[in-house]
């Protein structure tokens, strides 16, 4: 068996959208905000992954982006649409083996409508 060393240190990887100008802050108080982020995040690695990790990758996240109801009326729509739009790329992946890009275009068009919401 091979054992591989790593000698360097390991970051948490922030991505850039949670980092204002400043480069400390996150750019909203909001507690949606970093499950927004990790979905736009995910989307953006299922994009560019084989269509059968991205269906796996996809079902996982629509799991996690399960909605409790407890937000304002428009943030509970934002998400509400990211969610569905999510949930039909993932099941059309899922189905199909592939996903036109209408269906991505319309999840991360959602994701990122409710991002916008949080800010």
């Amino acid at each position: 068996m091979l054992l591989i060393s790593f000698a360097g240190s390991l970051e948490l990887y922030r991505s850039p959208g949670l980092v204002r100008a400043t480069g400390d802050e996150p750019m909203s108080d909001d507690p949606d905000f970093p499950t927004a982020n990790h979905a736009l995040q995910v989307l953006r690695q299922a994009r560019l992954s084989r269509n059968e990790a991205a269906a796996i990758m996809l079902g996982d996240l629509v799991y996690e982006m399960a909605g409790t109801g407890l937000r304002t009326p428009e943030i509970e729509e934002a998400h509400q649409a990211a969610w569905v739009a999510i949930s039909a790329l993932a099941n059309t992946l899922k189905e199909e083996g592939f996903a036109p890009p209408a269906l991505w275009k319309a999840a991360f068009g959602a994701t990122e409508s409710w991002i916008e919401l949080l800010d």
